[in-house]
């Protein structure tokens, strides 16, 4: 989108706007011009119709609303627009349209979008859940689609049913050790001495029994630091996670809660003892990532190295992005035509206008070949 003032082309952001029932943040999509200063409310007017934006911003209520914690990348647009959508339906349900959007189609609610997306992360996945039974609840009969409820309490579900496993697989295995460590020692004290003559004969079992490496090297810490080991492993088990990640969450008062000192041992014998490879990590956070949504080079590397996404070092994410290419793991012009795809569910776009949105590094940030390629499969 371009400014009808001066032709410089629109920086697409979304706002707070106010505070709805069960004090649920209302958002709206602006469109500013950096060079002109004009505001434009796409929520309110989704034309783009040039009014007196600038005067709006400076009457608005929420004037000087700071925006500096968004990522102005797609993946965090993206979940605004939800928002902005969820605000759009609940607007047009005083014109008798709550349930039908532009095209006469069903979308969900802006509560079961946003359950979807933070059931997603390890450390959000229980707010993903109460989100959904909020939405499931008071917007039962409206009419619209709840998906994004469902799944986030179907994915937090298996989430806490692999916690649940993973601890009694831990205690499990602790008990049979401590019992067949009983049963050995109470064996030797029974077992008669043999003759000296009869020690060639005799086969020295604990020469032959193997030993688990992990249980030896565990064998010198104290409780809580084996406790946080073996539940840092249980989470690389099931899920990706940088190195600072994956000490958020066992520190975390809403992840495992060990201490900060604690944590960071934890993370560092996994290190020392080359039971974690945290380039690995960055490819399967990435490949995750790919399932979700669409991204472009330069989007995902951002995402994966951001304190506001995964949290993996510059080079990590590099050697992630590089691994998918070399592999034939993701095609970047099918990225751009999903990323188009996805803009135009929520707005319409001319040729040039959706290739400029691609290509923009407010946007996409895909490359001018592959924003053409797209715009060329969706018909453009």
């Amino acid at each position: 989108m371009h400014c009808q003032n001066c032709g410089r082309e629109l920086r697409i952001t979304s706002e707070q706007v106010g505070i709805g029932t069960n004090n649920i943040p209302i958002f709206h999509t602006f469109a500013y011009c950096d060079l002109c200063g004009t505001r434009q409310d796409l929520t309110v007017n989704p034309q783009g119709t040039n009014s007196n934006s600038t005067g709006y911003a400076q009457n608005s209520q929420y004037t000087g609303y700071n925006t500096s914690g968004f990522q102005s990348n797609q993946y965090t647009n993206q979940n605004n627009q939800y928002a902005s959508q969820s605000y759009q339906n609940v607007y047009s349900a005083g014109n008798g349209n709550a349930n039908i959007n532009s095209q006469g189609k069903r979308k969900d609610t802006g509560l079961s979008i946003a359950a979807a997306i933070l059931a997603l992360f390890t450390f959000t996945f229980w707010i993903g859940a109460i989100l959904a039974i909020v939405d499931l609840v008071k917007n039962k009969n409206d009419g619209r689609r709840h998906l994004g409820s469902y799944f986030a309490l179907i994915f937090s579900a298996l989430i806490i049913l692999v916690l649940i496993a993973g601890n009694l697989s831990k205690e499990s295995t602790d008990s049979e050790r401590n019992t067949s460590e009983t049963s050995t020692v109470e064996l030797a004290d029974n077992i008669p001495q043999q003759e000296e003559g009869n020690d060639e004969d005799e086969t020295d079992e604990d020469d032959i029994e193997e030993k688990d490496p992990v249980v030896d090297l565990l064998s010198g810490l104290g409780m809580e630091e084996k406790n946080a080991v073996r539940e840092a492993e249980s989470y690389l088990e099931f899920m990706a996670f940088s190195r600072q990640g994956l000490v958020d969450q066992l520190s975390s008062p809403y992840g495992s809660g060990y201490t900060a000192d604690a944590a960071a041992f934890a993370v560092a014998f996994l290190e020392e003892n080359g039971l974690v490879d945290w380039n690995e990590q960055a490819v399967r956070e990435a490949q995750s990532y790919l399932e979700t949504m669409a991204f472009s080079r330069n989007e995902l590397k951002d995402q994966l190295s951001s304190e506001y996404g995964a949290q993996f070092t510059t080079d990590e994410a590099e050697y992630a992005v590089s691994y998918l290419e070399e592999n034939g793991l993701v095609d970047w012009k099918e990225q751009a035509v999903e990323a188009a795809k996805s803009y135009l569910e929520f707005m319409s776009f001319s040729r040039q206008g959706l290739i400029d949105q691609l290509t923009s590094e407010y946007g996409s940030q895909f490359t001018l070949e592959e924003a053409e390629y797209a715009a060329d499969q969706l018909g453009y």
